[in-house]
C-alpha cells in the first residue's frame, strides 16, 4: 500500500506527488504514458486546510466551489461552470449535462442518499452502513467521456467525530486529485454540522492515482514550490440549510443575492471573483471577503493576472 498522511493537505499534497515520482509505476492506458501508484491512500488529519495554498497549482475556487454546491443540489448541467471552466465541457457527451453527474446520483425525486446517511448516523451513532453510492453498474459499462471516477463515500461516526472514507477507482493527481479533495470535505463538514458532530479525518482511497507525462514538469514545480503559508478555511456555519440556500442562488449565472452568513457569503463572492478575474478584475474587492484565506487567494490571483 503507497499511504501518505498529513495535517495539512497542501504539504500532503507534495508528498503524494514526490511518491508518485518515486514509486510510481509506467502505464499507459488509451496510449497515454502515465505514472501510476495502485492502490493509493491518503490521510487528511485537517479537512479544514482542503484549500490549496500553492500558487504552482493555481487552483480555481470558484470551479470547486460550485462543483461543490452542484452535487449538494443534485445537478448536473454543464451551464453551472459557464465563465469558470471552458474545458470541463470536454467531459461531457452532449455538452448539455455531465452523464456521470454526482448530484443527480446522491440526490434526485426517488432517493435522497444525504438523508438516508444522516438518519442512519442519527438512529444509530456507531453504524457502519452510512453510505453513499455514486458508481452504477447498471448504466455505467457504457462508451462514454464520462463515467463516474468515485465509487462511494462512507461515513464512519467516532468519538463524536465524523470521519469520511472515500473509494476511487481512478484519480489524476493534477486535475481531479485537489478538486475532489476540496470537495469531498465540504460535503463531509455539512454532514457533521447536521449531526451536530465535530469534523475527523478524511481518507482517500484510489485504485488508480496517476500522473499523466504531459504534466511531469508542473508536478515537479508544484513540489519545488515552497512561496507559500497553508491556511485553514473557516468553520463551516450553520446546517445543509444554508448550503442550499447558497445552491439556489448559484444557478441563475448573475450575481448573487448575499446571505446574511460570513461563511456563504464569502463562497458566493468568491464565485463571482472567479469569474470577474478573466473579464473586469478592476470590480474585484478583496474588502468585501470576510476571512484571510479568501483575501490571499484573490491577492495572488490578481497579481499573477498582472
Amino acid at each position: 500500500m503507497n499511504f501518505i498522511k498529513d495535517n495539512t493537505f497542501d504539504y500532503g499534497y507534495k508528498k503524494s506527488l514526490d511518491l508518485l515520482f518515486e514509486k510510481g509505476e509506467e502505464v499507459s492506458p488509451r496510449g497515454l504514458k502515465t505514472l501510476e501508484l495502485s492502490p493509493f491512500a491518503f490521510t487528511l488529519k485537517n479537512p479544514l486546510t482542503r484549500l490549496i495554498q500553492n500558487p504552482s497549482r493555481n487552483v480555481n475556487l470558484g470551479l470547486n466551489v460550485v462543483e461543490f454546491l452542484n452535487i449538494i443540489g443534485g445537478d448536473n448541467r454543464v451551464s453551472i461552470f459557464d465563465g469558470l471552466s471552458e474545458n470541463i465541457k470536454k467531459f461531457s457527451d452532449d455538452g448539455v449535462t455531465f452523464r456521470g453527474g454526482y448530484g443527480p446520483r446522491l440526490r434526485n425525486d426517488k432517493i435522497d442518499q444525504f438523508n438516508l446517511v444522516i438518519n442512519k448516523l442519527k438512529s444509530d451513532e456507531f453504524s457502519r452502513q452510512a453510505i453513499m453510492t455514486i458508481f452504477d453498474p447498471y448504466v455505467d459499462y457504457i462508451e462514454t467521456k464520462d463515467v463516474p471516477c468515485t465509487i462511494n463515500f462512507h461515513f464512519l461516526l467516532r468519538n463524536n467525530k465524523l470521519n469520511m472514507n472515500v473509494y476511487m477507482r481512478s484519480n489524476d493527481a493534477i486535475l481531479g486529485h485537489v478538486i475532489d479533495i476540496f470537495v469531498f470535505t465540504m460535503i463531509q463538514e455539512l454532514i457533521a454540522n447536521e449531526l451536530d458532530v465535530e469534523l475527523g479525518e478524511y481518507n482517500h482511497f484510489v485504485g488508480s492515482f496517476h500522473l499523466y507525462e504531459r504534466d511531469f514538469e508542473k508536478a515537479h514545480k508544484i513540489i519545488n514550490d515552497v512561496n507559500f503559508s497553508p491556511l485553514e478555511m473557516p468553520k463551516m456555519e450553520g446546517k445543509k440549510v444554508d448550503a442550499y440556500d447558497c445552491y439556489y442562488q448559484v444557478t441563475p449565472h448573475t450575481d448573487f443575492r448575499f446571505l446574511n452568513n460570513n461563511y456563504w457569503n464569502d463562497l458566493a463572492i468568491s464565485v463571482n471573483y472567479q469569474k470577474l478575474l478573466k473579464i473586469n478584475k478592476k470590480q474585484i474587492d478583496i474588502n468585501k471577503l470576510n476571512n484571510k484565506i479568501y483575501k490571499q487567494y484573490f491577492e495572488r490571483k490578481l497579481w499573477q493576472e498582472n
